[in-house]
């Protein structure tokens, strides 16, 4: 790691970064720099960090040697424990003026490219302490004092941003929704800054595009027993229409090419502004919890392994019968994950397109229509007096298209006791669900409509 010296702006290089106490920038590029270059930005940390007592800082414009693949891809895979490592973070805001009030209402504080940017994502969170400084570098406040502030502003808890309660204790889903606005100079980027907050490491490949994030993903899978990493995209609305049931939604099959197309409907999502809406509300729950919610037999050792033909998951499955048009119904299998809304309401992907010789599903698969006159009038009062709360309907997502929903929420006793008694025994199963788009000219599964 190399680290710059306060006072004669020269480069050190430490093999320990642990041994050495040091502060560390965080800042918005705003312009191409040379790394031999002493910008005034540059100069102005040193100084600033020098008359706080650092004799070392850390800058990424003029410690990493980017002409260096193997230095950038270094520094990339240890950025999260540098930050999490140093002794302060200055959080160089440059369109922020010093008289600022940050917790004033659209407050230039609030507005700064500096909350926009992926990287600093993980220069927020990680640091023990972070001091934010205006244009003049004069101290506006520090992550604890503006704390109620920027939860505001970024949607991360007050727990999380001043280390009361542990990172990895918030659902996949959630930290991904804290990215979802963000932006990054590389589309790569999108999945790199990320790594340290979900504890994985994958190498840096510049080029690959957005392959980069479904790597990320299934990282995630293989070291995070979370499936809310699953439910993102658009949700499928039940409404309660009073004491005679629930009213169900009326869909209709697409067709395949036109699902293909979709963004929805593929396991894993495209880019963090999947992770939108209602997911961020997602929170995993054990499998031994969802076994006893279903009233069926633990399974002891889950799946989630990328294959060829996409990720093999291993799922409770179970068929749905909704209204398709005025006079017909359709089976709607659906895969129920280990994971669960605010509300106690369990997700459940809507899987279609089923391969009968390699058993490959895609997700989604249904164009919603809208409410049904239909009424699921079979459930049982107790049932009756939760939904009120626990069906509603919700808005669409702004990524994904509101003609492809991938989720149903369904409270667990509804699926127990009326749904499962209708569809047969619950239990799990093994299946295989498409992960991401092919590529142009790539070779494709051998996928067909067949019957649900």
């Amino acid at each position: 790691m190399w680290l710059l010296d306060t006072t004669t702006y020269t480069l050190h290089l430490e093999q320990d970064p642990a041994r050495v106490t040091y502060a560390i920038l965080s800042h918005v590029w705003d312009q191409p720099l040379v790394r031999e270059r002493l910008s005034p930005k540059v100069r102005s940390c040193c100084d600033y960090a020098r008359s706080q007592g650092f004799k070392y800082a850390w800058i990424d414009t003029c410690c990493i040697d980017k002409s260096s693949s193997a230095e950038l891809s270094e520094a990339i895979t240890s950025m999260f424990d540098w930050y999490s490592i140093a002794a302060v973070c200055y959080v160089f805001l440059a369109d922020v003026p010093e008289t600022e009030n940050p917790a004033a209402r659209w407050s230039q504080f609030g507005e700064s490219r500096w909350f926009e940017r992926g990287w600093t994502l993980q220069e927020l969170l990680v640091p023990q302490r972070n001091v934010f400084l205006s244009k003049n570098w004069r101290p506006i406040g520090t992550k604890k004092s503006l704390s109620k502030t920027i939860e505001t502003i970024t949607g991360i808890d007050e727990d999380i941003l001043v280390h009361r309660r542990p990172l990895h204790t918030v659902s996949v889903a959630r930290r991904m929704s804290w990215a979802q606005f963000r932006q990054t100079t590389r589309v790569e980027d999108e999945a790199y800054c990320l790594m340290g907050i979900f504890g994985v490491r994958i190498p840096a490949i510049y080029g690959e595009g957005r392959h980069a994030f479904v790597r990320l993903q299934e990282e995630i899978m293989k070291s995070i027993p979370d499936q809310s990493l699953f439910a993102w995209g658009d949700v499928l609305p039940f409404n309660h229409v009073g004491p005679e049931g629930i009213r169900l939604p009326r869909v209709r099959q697409v067709p395949l090419d036109e699902l293909r197309a979709s963004e929805g409907a593929y396991l894993l999502a495209s880019c963090p502004l999947d992770f939108d809406g209602k997911c961020k509300d997602f929170k995993p729950v054990s499998l031994a919890a969802l076994s006893s919610m279903l009233g069926i037999p633990p399974l002891e050792t889950p799946t989630h392994v990328p294959t060829s033909h996409g990720v093999r998951v291993t799922l409770p499955i179970f068929t749905l019968r909704l209204p398709s048009t005025k006079t017909g119904w359709i089976n709607v299998e659906l895969g129920l994950l280990a994971c669960q809304d605010s509300y106690g309401r369990l997700a459940a992907l809507i899987l279609s397109a089923k391969d009968t010789t390699s058993g490959t599903y895609l997700v989604s698969g249904y164009k919603y229509v809208g409410m049904s006159s239909h009424i699921l009038n079979d459930v049982d009062e107790d049932l009756l007096e939760l939904a009120p709360v626990v069906y509603v309907a919700m808005p669409y997502s702004a990524r994904c298209s509101p003609l492809y929903p991938r989720i149903i929420l369904l409270q667990p006793a509804l699926i127990a006791r009326t749904i499962a008694r209708h569809s047969g025994p619950l239990t799990y199963h093994n299946i295989c669900i498409t992960h991401q788009r092919l590529p142009a000219g790539s070779a494709r599964p051998n996928l067909a409509m067949g019957p649900l």
